[in-house]
């Protein structure tokens, strides 16, 4: 799963931390693996994960063409 978007949301989440960007990609959710998880999945696992969601994301050193300009 690879973050294609972040929300113009000023006030949401991702946008206040400032940490995710365009092109990351989620290894796990709550530390659930990603590996075989639908997009609609790991959506449902972060608009459930309560309070506090946790993420682990790889990031390559350069960015995906496939992001850039999207």
């Amino acid at each position: 799963r690879y973050i294609k978007c972040l929300t113009n949301d000023i006030s949401g989440p991702a946008t206040q931390d400032g940490r995710l960007q365009v092109g990351d990609q989620l290894i796990e959710i709550n530390g659930q693996s990603t590996k075989n998880m639908t997009h609609g999945d790991a959506i449902e696992l972060i608009k459930t994960g309560g309070q506090t969601v946790r993420l682990l994301v790889r990031r390559a050193k350069t960015p995906n063409p496939a992001f850039l300009g999207e």
